[in-house]
């Protein structure tokens, strides 16, 4: 009929009021221990949350997309001064890409993407030390996410008529631009 103290089952001495208190204070530091433990928890996978927005990943990329083309006049983006984007701070970056000013008009779409031909070739880039010392310039324009993405725009070059390729990524800085450097007609 006996049991261990906190066992459920009933114990064959009487508890004392030392013993209670005790028992309490053992439960309230177990609750203290979980709470902490939780909370550093919390702690670590915040802060390794933060340091992913320190972090910058390389955004150059060689996707290759099948797409299907679309028109639709009505969604076009225009860029309004011309975007150059590196893959480093300029001083380490070794390739860049620059979209050209224009209106880009929606030509193709995927599962993801929506793909705006620049009006002028993309000129891509290799660089020292911030500095163009090669590059060509291919047909291309701007892909936009069509809903919340990691990756919400890219530049993408034409590969054939039912591809295109992702060259380089853009992040929430790009989107940040809206309304100063380019904007969206829907």
């Amino acid at each position: 009929m006996g049991g261990r103290v906190g066992s459920g089952e009933r114990c064959c001495w009487p508890l004392n009021a030392q013993s209670v208190r005790r028992r309490d204070e053992v439960r309230r530091s177990r609750v203290v221990i979980t709470n902490l433990t939780l909370l550093a928890a919390c702690f670590a996978a915040s802060l390794q949350l933060t340091s992913c927005s320190f972090l910058r990943l390389d955004p150059v990329t060689a996707e290759q997309r099948r797409i299907a083309p679309t028109t639709d006049e009505s969604r076009t983006v225009v860029v309004l001064e011309p975007m150059v984007w590196m893959n480093a701070p300029e001083y380490r970056a070794s390739k860049g890409v620059r979209l050209p000013m224009g209106v880009y008009t929606l030509v193709a779409e995927d599962s993801d993407y929506l793909y705006f031909q620049s009006p002028n070739p993309i000129e891509m880039r290799v660089l020292e030390r911030g500095v163009p010392v090669d590059g060509q310039d291919f047909s291309g324009g701007l892909a936009l996410a069509k809903r919340f993405s990691m990756v919400p725009a890219a530049t993408y070059i034409d590969v054939n008529p039912d591809d295109k390729m992702l060259v380089m990524k853009h992040g929430g800085d790009f989107l940040q631009m809206e309304g100063r450097q380019w904007k969206k007609s829907w």
